[in-house]
């Protein structure tokens, strides 16, 4: 390890998560690309028709709902 590195328990805490996403069940929950919930699939064509970086009257707001 570098002198200026990481302290030990954080590497082994970090090395940990890898580990947990690495697992092979969990990666067959992605085998298709299907890694958003129906939600955030909700939300992401919201936001496609009514961006946030734009004013809109509530009108328009609501028919993009």
């Amino acid at each position: 390890m570098h002198k200026n590195g990481l302290p030990d328990a954080v590497i082994k805490f970090i090395e940990t998560v890898f580990k947990d996403l690495v697992d092979e069940n969990l990666l067959r929950k992605c085998i298709h690309g299907k890694t958003q919930n129906t939600n955030e699939c909700l939300n992401k064509l919201i936001w496609d028709r009514c961006p946030k970086e734009y004013f809109v009257e509530k009108g328009s707001q609501g028919s993009s709902v």
